[in-house]
């Protein structure tokens, strides 16, 4: 059943409309999602007062940020002081939102191919290697992009470009 609504959520057709929709509440929205599996984190998020709203759609912003937190704790699983940073920039016209950790981080080769289908460094079982080419669809669909990239950390950091509204 996993599988079959991933693989429906990939296939999902393009919004027909963007709209000006808030990145703080959904940052709220899936912080508050993951509330009890953050509660060994250190989550530290930066959002400045008076953020301008965003272009996008609601529902994939929530699986954007759903996928990446989700993916963090993962990546987190084994680290001694788990650490989770969501920090908002904004310039004139666009928004900025990294997302970084302090987990496990993947091999070079791994992270040229992450937003590939079915590209997993996850046990058969416990991934689909789904969710960040479902993130990248999303972001794109919203006329925005993403990108990965190593940290000081040994973790990943994640970093979001969104059009203001």
């Amino acid at each position: 059943a996993s599988m079959t609504s991933q693989l429906k959520t990939f296939a999902y057709n393009k919004p027909q409309r963007l709209q000006a929709i808030s990145l703080t509440s959904a940052l709220e929205e899936t912080l508050r999602v993951y509330q009890s599996q953050l509660d060994k984190v250190d989550v530290r998020v930066r959002v400045p007062r008076n953020l301008n709203k965003i272009m996008g759609e609601e529902q994939r912003l929530l699986q954007v940020l759903g996928n990446l937190v989700s993916n963090a704790l993962d990546a987190m699983g084994n680290t001694t002081n788990p650490q989770l940073n969501l920090i908002v920039n904004p310039t004139t016209n666009q928004v900025e939102l990294t997302v970084s950790d302090n987990g496990c981080g993947v091999s070079d080769e791994m992270l040229e191919s992450m937003f590939e289908p079915f590209q997993t460094s996850k046990k058969i079982g416990e991934g689909l290697g789904l969710g960040l080419a479902i993130t990248a669809n999303n972001m794109r669909d919203m006329n925005g992009q993403v990108t990965v990239h190593k940290n000081e950390q040994n973790g990943l950091t994640f970093t979001l470009l969104f059009k203001s509204a």
